[in-house]
């Protein structure tokens, strides 16, 4: 969700998954950058990109990547 001149992505509570992370890129195929990971359920807020504000008319590509828990083994 875009409000103002920031991003709003709220991840999704999955049952097994922990943790999720956000990759941001201006290129649809290639160029992405880990931008946040943060706990299943949780919202994530971005402003800016590679250290500069978002610039209007321009295209921003987001992917979420999710880490499932580890079993313990004994």
């Amino acid at each position: 969700k875009l409000s103002g001149k920031k991003v709003r992505i709220k991840t999704p509570k999955v049952k097994g998954v922990k943790k999720f992370t956000l990759y941001m890129s201006t290129n649809r195929t290639k160029g992405y950058k880990k931008i946040k990971t943060v706990k299943s359920g949780k919202t994530i807020t971005v402003s800016s990109f590679k250290k500069k504000s978002f610039k209007k008319y321009k295209d921003y590509y987001y992917y979420i990547s999710s880490a499932k828990k580890q079993s313990k083994f004994v």
